[in-house]
């Protein structure tokens, strides 16, 4: 059997036709973004066969500055996390 009929065709669509990534991933999203929705970012979910969070943030696209600490405490636990499983 091969890896692509083990994936969900809607998993593959997701991701634009190719494999979901295999890793952890987290999308960070301001809840009144113009370019996306906070459900649209949950859909993103089906990029990933590995974990997936969504951290949502008060504020427009440019959260980011706006929870400069939380973003940073976020990136640095999923950086963390990767390398104690290496």
């Amino acid at each position: 059997m091969s890896s692509s009929s083990r994936v969900p065709r809607r998993a593959r669509e997701a991701a634009g036709g190719r494999e979901p990534l295999a890793t952890a991933m987290t999308d960070l999203v301001g809840d009144s973004a113009p370019m996306v929705t906070v459900q649209e970012a949950g859909t993103r979910r089906e990029r990933t066969s590995g974990e997936f969070a969504l951290k949502v943030f008060s504020g427009r696209h440019f959260h980011i500055g706006d929870h400069l600490g939380e973003v940073a405490a976020t990136v640095t636990a999923g950086l963390l996390a990767v390398a104690a499983a290496a």
